[in-house]
């Protein structure tokens, strides 16, 4: 099956994400969470719903839910856990394989979490990089 087959609407996913509040400072993740997610790619639109839970909008072909959920567990947040969401992400990501699967999109295309987590890294504005020349990084 080709991704041109398919209405572009089939491919641009609309979830929630919901944070528990049982963590240190509940109020705070949904802030957080938006200022982390907004420079991954395929992630089209990040916006608060309420102070605990987040609106988000992504390309299918490019990252999945499960990632992004991955991302941000790794990254300190806490998703909520109870009963209700933990059901509805397992149908999320179960529908997501599935139709990735069928687009051709591999799980691990360089869209894996450790991907995200680099391509994150490296738009950021930090004093971590060496801006010597290579020639002079070598010198000792």
């Amino acid at each position: 099956m080709d991704s041109g087959n398919l209405p572009k609407t089939e491919l641009i996913k609309h979830r929630e994400i919901h944070f528990s509040d049982l963590c240190d400072d509940p109020l705070k993740q949904a802030e957080h969470a938006i200022s982390c997610l907004s420079d991954i790619s395929g992630i089209q639109s990040v916006s608060t719903a309420s102070t605990l839970h987040i609106k988000i909008c992504y390309d299918v072909t490019q990252v999945s839910l499960e990632a992004i959920e991955e991302f941000l567990q790794k990254t300190g947040f806490h998703l909520d856990n109870s009963l209700l969401f933990r059901l509805q992400r397992a149908l999320w990501y179960y529908a997501e394989f599935n139709q990735r699967t069928l687009l051709g999109c591999e799980q691990n295309n360089g869209h894996s979490t450790q991907q995200v987590f680099i391509n994150r890294y490296e738009r950021l504005k930090h004093g971590c990089r060496d801006h010597r020349p290579e020639h002079l990084r070598q010198y000792r």
